[in-house]
């Protein structure tokens, strides 16, 4: 089964979201994009599951918040990183 968290891009975009991270002094920060991308690897695997149970009940579910939710969190994780990395270029 096709799954979201196993694919290369998002495997790909974890580390690199990990790598960005590890550069931030600002512990505060730090600690607040590390939930955010707990959060978004909890929501991922969610959206996985939910998947997963649409195949195997063969319904279909509309309107999926996970997805944007998904969406909202790695906008927000590009965001704080790019303002990070401009403010504090290497």
């Amino acid at each position: 089964m096709l799954s979201l968290l196993e694919s290369e891009k998002f495997k790909n975009d974890f580390k690199n979201y990990q790598k960005q991270i590890s550069k931030i002094t600002d512990q505060s920060l730090k600690n607040q994009l590390e939930n955010f991308l707990d959060k978004l690897v909890t929501l991922v695997k969610a959206f996985d599951m939910e998947h997963e149970e649409m195949i195997y009940s063969k319904s279909i579910r509309l309107g999926n918040d996970k997805k944007d939710k998904i969406i909202e969190i790695r906008k927000m994780l590009d965001k704080r990183l790019r303002d990070w990395n401009e403010a504090n270029p290497t």
